[in-house]
């Protein structure tokens, strides 16, 4: 995403991404999040988490809150919507 200049603690991401998802037959299908701090010299992993989109493959819809952690650590959370749309 874009950098959200002043974002402080409670950062505002409102971008759109489109993936091509193909048909793996895999049971678990895993949508890694990464999110950083810019810093001046060098970008800071805040945290990361794995959503499961199986389920978004077969309903349709993903709308919640994901923990990202660090470290094994909870580290705080983000929003996520999904939305997939079959292209058969």
């Amino acid at each position: 995403t874009k950098i959200d200049e002043r974002g402080g603690q409670h950062p505002v991401w409102d971008d759109e991404f489109r993936f091509q998802v193909a048909d793996t037959g895999e049971q678990k299908r895993l949508l890694k999040v990464s999110v950083f701090t810019k810093e001046h010299k060098i970008d800071d992993l805040i945290g990361e988490a794995e959503v499961d989109v199986a389920s978004t493959l077969s309903k349709g819809e993903f709308d919640d809150w994901v923990k990202l952690t660090r470290n094994g650590r909870d580290v705080g959370e983000v929003y996520l919507e999904m939305t997939f749309y079959s292209a058969v």
